[in-house]
């Protein structure tokens, strides 16, 4: 977590500014889902594909751009200012084919495959839309969690990052959560070793807070998921672990309800 009061604030505040975008890349996605015609998939779903194409490239922007603001001003209240300024960002292509796949997976693939066991098209086009925007939603953020690698990476004094969650992580992210800080070597900088891209999931509203310090205290929410891990997963290899974690993590969600 932050050792200065108002950029562990800064770094809620752009969780919150990219909650926001998600909600209004979903908007966008929703207003062409009509495109889509459930009834003419395959004549239809080049067109849905490139209009929703367009309003991403928008929306990464978007992040991007909220990404770059966050870490300046972070950095700023977390160690000052040194003369180091961002590197310039220009946003990669790829992302275009994959979104495409993501677009299919959860559009036209899944509502062929609802209707194929009885159900009336519409109404799994209705079934298919939320994963759609949740897949578009990631796709979008996917630029900001993107630049936020490429300042880790150029910054001398960034030693790593930290996730933090949303108010409601899933269990994966709590555990990834729990674990603190993620040191970034020489070796893992040209790697994709120690990539905060890396684990965000559809749904995700976790962001990575760089870390300037050797001795990081965790967020609240942090320190409670380490507490669980410690208590019902520790020692154990590592997929019974995730599994003892998953099952400790939801038994005291239930229980907090």
């Amino acid at each position: 977590m932050a050792t200065n009061p108002a950029a562990a604030q800064a770094t809620q505040d752009h969780r919150r500014r990219q909650g926001s975008l998600a909600g209004l890349v979903i908007k966008d996605v929703l207003s062409v889902w009509e495109t889509l015609d459930p009834l003419r998939l395959d004549a239809t779903a080049r067109t849905w594909t490139a209009r929703v194409a367009d309003q991403i490239a928008r929306h990464r922007a978007t992040s991007q751009r909220l990404s770059a603001q966050y870490y300046q001003r972070f950095r700023g209240l977390e160690i000052g200012r040194d003369g180091w300024s961002l590197p310039r960002l220009t946003d990669s292509p790829a992302w275009r084919a994959a979104l495409l796949v993501s677009l299919l997976v959860t559009g036209p693939v899944r509502i062929k495959r609802l209707t194929g066991r009885g159900m009336d098209p519409r109404q799994a086009a209705d079934h298919a839309a939320p994963a759609v925007a949740a897949a578009t939603v990631r796709q979008a953020r996917a630029a900001g969690r993107a630049a936020m690698l490429a300042y880790l990476r150029s910054d001398p004094r960034a030693l790593g990052y930290m996730r933090v969650t949303d108010g409601d992580p899933c269990a994966f992210c709590a555990m990834l959560a729990s674990r603190g800080a993620v040191y970034l070597t020489k070796s893992s900088a040209l790697t994709d070793k120690g990539n905060p891209e890396d684990g965000y999931h559809d749904g995700c509203g976790c962001e990575a807070e760089p870390v300037y310090t050797t001795t990081p205290a965790l967020p609240e929410a942090s320190r409670r998921f380490a507490q669980l891990y410690k208590k019902h997963a520790e020692g154990l290899p590592a997929k019974q672990a995730r599994n003892a974690f998953r099952r400790a993590y939801e038994a005291d969600r239930r229980a907090a309800t």
